[in-house]
């Protein structure tokens, strides 16, 4: 899991201890990210696919600048949208990517 996180440059990857015997991160408070492409208006709704969705303990966001929620969120923000410069079929139509950030405590986090 960790390797697919950096191949597909997330900025947090997890690697659990082999000693972690409970749910891993059970209770935690994460931060949880998703950055959207907003699609075309189709009548009165505005359409929007999940492009990337993963999370980060909160209490690495205090201990490490990098990683607070203003700064991953401009820093996703910046990645994808030269992403869709570098794309003339996206570039020509009315895409958009937002990013949106979320607060959460869950049992347990997959891997």
């Amino acid at each position: 899991v960790p390797f697919a996180a950096v191949l597909l440059e997330y900025p947090v990857a997890y690697c659990p201890s082999e000693t972690v015997v409970s749910p891993f991160l059970s209770s935690a408070t994460l931060d949880i990210y998703e950055v959207r492409l907003t699609l075309p208006d189709q009548g009165d709704e505005r359409h929007y696919r999940s492009v990337l969705k993963f999370s980060c303990p909160s209490d690495l966001g205090l201990s490490c600048p990098k990683l607070n929620p203003q700064s991953i969120q401009e820093s996703l923000q910046s990645f994808f949208d030269s992403r869709i410069a570098n794309s003339l079929l996206l570039m020509l139509s009315t895409h958009a990517i937002s990013v949106h950030h979320t607060i959460e405590s869950l049992d347990r986090v997959a891997l």
